[in-house]
C-alpha cells in the first residue's frame, strides 16, 4: 500500500477483521488502493502497518464492530492521534 502523496489529504483505512488476519483497504481523496493488504491480527503488526504514515492526524481507521473492535480501537487511539470509527 502506497503512502499518500498529497500532504493535506486525509487517508481512510478500512479494517476488515477476522480472528487471525485483517484485510486492509485505503482511500485518499478520490483514489482508492487497488490492492488489499493482509496483516496479522495483533498489536505489533497493526502498529508496524500504521507507522508507515507520516502524519497520524491525517489517518482515520474505520472498522466493523465485533469481537476485536474494543481492544483494537483503544490500542490504535493510544498509539497516536489517529481517529477511529466503528461501523
Amino acid at each position: 500500500m502506497k503512502k499518500s502523496t498529497a500532504k493535506n489529504e486525509k487517508v481512510y483505512i478500512g479494517f476488515d477483521i477476522s480472528q487471525k488476519k485483517i484485510a486492509v483497504y485505503a482511500v485518499c481523496g478520490d483514489a482508492s488502493c487497488k490492492n488489499e493488504v493482509m496483516i496479522a491480527n495483533d498489536r505489533n503488526e497493526i502498529s508496524r502497518f500504521l507507522s508507515q504514515f507520516d502524519d497520524p492526524s491525517k489517518v482515520c481507521v474505520v472498522m466493523e464492530t465485533g469481537t476485536h473492535d474494543l481492544w483494537m480501537s483503544r490500542f490504535i487511539e493510544s498509539q497516536s492521534e489517529r481517529q477511529m470509527r466503528s461501523i
